[in-house]
């Protein structure tokens, strides 16, 4: 084995072609730009227009890089006139986690500058629709619930307060035949 690999390098070494550039002709065979191939002729099919899907331009004016630096860039003297500003974008176009991250942002933004949000400011947010539906049939059981339990708890305590009348009442007659 000692021997073998030692032996094996020099024979290549030995070789004519070990280090010299391969000819052309035994590298590998390519085609020219001046080899005329016949190829078939290609119909070209007419390409359907595909129409290009057309981007709607937001109703604010506003994207979302835009509206992250507005938030950023927010001082106390432009707070009011930037919320104005973002409201539009928050209701109408942003999604349901860029909504609440921006409502965050603005929040953080308000108690860092010392003002204060409005107690109302972009509740009617479509990104939001689906869950305060949710929330308000969630509400609605509820209380049918428990209107129905207050009725049924009414309802009992007339009874009790029936049963506890007439059994008064029954003892009281009771008594008098028991003395004869």
């Amino acid at each position: 084995m000692k021997i073998a690999a030692p032996a094996l390098v020099l024979l290549s070494m030995g070789s004519a072609h070990a280090f010299s550039v391969a000819p052309v002709s035994l590298s590998a065979t390519a085609l020219s730009m001046s080899d005329a191939v016949a190829e078939a002729p290609v119909e070209e099919e007419e390409v359907a227009a595909v129409e290009e899907p057309v981007v709607e331009v937001p109703k604010s004016g506003l994207s979302m890089t835009q509206v992250r630096s507005q938030i950023n860039n927010m001082d106390s003297a432009s707070f009011s006139s930037t919320l104005e500003t973002l409201e539009p974008f928050l209701v109408n176009e942003a999604g349901c986690t860029f909504y609440a991250k921006s409502v965050k942002r603005i929040t953080r933004k308000a108690k860092e500058l010392g003002v204060e949000l409005p107690a109302n400011y972009a509740l009617e947010a479509k990104a939001t629709v689906k869950r305060r539906t949710k929330q308000n049939e969630f509400i609605a059981v509820k209380q049918a619930e428990a209107a129905e339990a207050a009725e049924a708890a009414a309802a009992e305590a007339a009874a009790a307060a029936e049963a506890a009348a007439a059994e008064e009442a029954a003892p009281a007659e009771e008594e008098p035949a028991a003395a004869e």
